[in-house]
């Protein structure tokens, strides 16, 4: 599958990032000051260094940058799995920053989805059974309704007839295509996927980028973090991190 060329998109960094002007639309995620110390004392390590971020409804935006940059616990601030140090987050409208932890999992389970490198399924689990995993912590649904979301899920990634298959019969293109399904039962708006084609070969990668691809033409907000320049270059925008700060926006 071939990406379209999508419009600008709104991204905006503040310093200590590059500036760009923002097209207008309304921010899906807003940060302003983002910061993540681990430890304290002497002995404290900046993971995420005062970022201010904006990104735009249905973008597919990569995040690059090398090891220990920051990158993901960028995007686990934005999935709602780890909490900033000081700054704030807006995530569809919601501050996700000041949330008691029971009100940020019911957030979470209702509005992103994650993605991991290693697919992080249950490996007694079926396909099918993995992939409700994604519906445990939602609102209550009638079992036929969550059959029927589990089954959509599953076809949406090309494995309705893999769905009772348990992770070891499964490639790891179809694993990753699992943990994707997962990530997008529930339909989230917002969707973070933390290097999602780096354990796979080159053709299951590309298999599942185009699924993604395919998310981001349907309107979901994707932050995709990678170490493929090749992928990030297919994005709307790839924002490169250092140390903790966004140093560089590009188309």
């Amino acid at each position: 599958m071939t990406s379209t060329t999508a419009t600008t998109p709104s991204i905006t960094t503040h310093a200590p990032s590059a500036s760009i002007a923002p097209s207008g639309a309304p921010a899906m995620v807003e940060a302003r000051s983002l910061t993540r110390v681990w430890g304290k004392g002497a002995a404290a390590q900046t993971a995420v260094d005062h970022v201010d971020l904006s990104l735009a409804p249905g973008r597919l935006v990569a995040v690059v940058g090398p090891s220990g940059s920051g990158k993901s616990t960028l995007g686990a601030m934005i999935a709602g799995i780890d909490r900033p140090t000081e700054g704030s987050i807006v995530v569809g409208g919601t501050r996700i920053d000041r949330l008691k932890d029971d009100q940020l999992a019911r957030w979470r389970a209702g509005n992103v989805g994650v993605v991991f490198q290693n697919f992080h399924l249950i490996p007694t689990l079926t396909a099918a059974e993995n992939v409700a995993l994604g519906l445990r912590f939602g609102r209550k649904l009638p079992r036929r309704e969550r059959a029927h979301l589990v089954e959509s899920a599953l076809a949406s990634v090309g494995l309705a007839d893999k769905a009772r298959r348990l992770p070891s019969q499964l490639s790891g293109g179809e694993q990753q295509r699992v943990g994707l399904a997962r990530a997008v039962v529930h339909r989230p708006a917002v969707i973070v996927a933390d290097e999602p084609t780096g354990a796979l070969d080159t053709h299951s990668g590309r298999v599942v980028f185009d699924l993604i691809l395919r998310l981001r033409d349907a309107g979901t907000t994707i932050v995709f973090i990678t170490h493929d320049p090749a992928l990030a270059a297919e994005c709307d925008r790839t924002i490169t991190m250092v140390d903790g700060r966004i140093v560089q926006v590009t188309a």
